[in-house]
């Protein structure tokens, strides 16, 4: 049996503090059925192929609603064409992911809504930039039929 993710935000107290939780299930087919695009993908398409409100210009701070401008003067383009690891990787997912998740034409396993509190636990520091990298990379990388 597959091993998939399925999301589920469970609150968790740890330590005082209430901690977001992206929590594993077995399912036989959870995702299956889901979709998603890669960073690629996303980055090789024009402007016009991208839901609104977002555009290849848009301050990723200000995209996924991140207090303190912690990426400086990054743009969702500049985080998808931006090469390396860690958080930089990050990055290019979420963006994958954000864009996935506002297509009409993907049927991506997270909302909108989702994808931004998962970009917003990872800059709290809740997991590595690794762990959180990995649970979007998995469905970006679902693909679409047609593509």
């Amino acid at each position: 049996m597959k091993k998939l993710l399925a999301v589920l935000v469970v609150m968790a107290i740890a330590v005082g503090a209430v901690v977001p939780v992206l929590v594993q299930a077995d399912t036989a087919s959870a995702c299956e059925y889901y979709e998603g695009r890669t960073p690629g993908y996303w980055k090789n398409k024009g402007a016009d192929s991208w839901a609104s409100p977002y555009t290849h210009n848009m301050d990723f701070d200000e995209a996924f609603g991140l207090a303190g401008n912690p990426t400086g003067d990054l743009t969702l383009m500049k985080a998808l064409t931006t090469g390396g690891g860690k958080q930089i990787a990050f990055n290019r997912h979420a963006v994958a992911a954000l864009l996935n998740a506002s297509s009409p034409d993907v049927d991506y396993y997270w909302g909108v809504g989702t994808v931004k509190n998962i970009v917003k636990w990872a800059y709290a520091g809740y997991h590595s930039w690794e762990y959180y990298k990995n649970k979007l990379e998995e469905q970006n990388e679902m693909g679409v039929p047609g593509d």
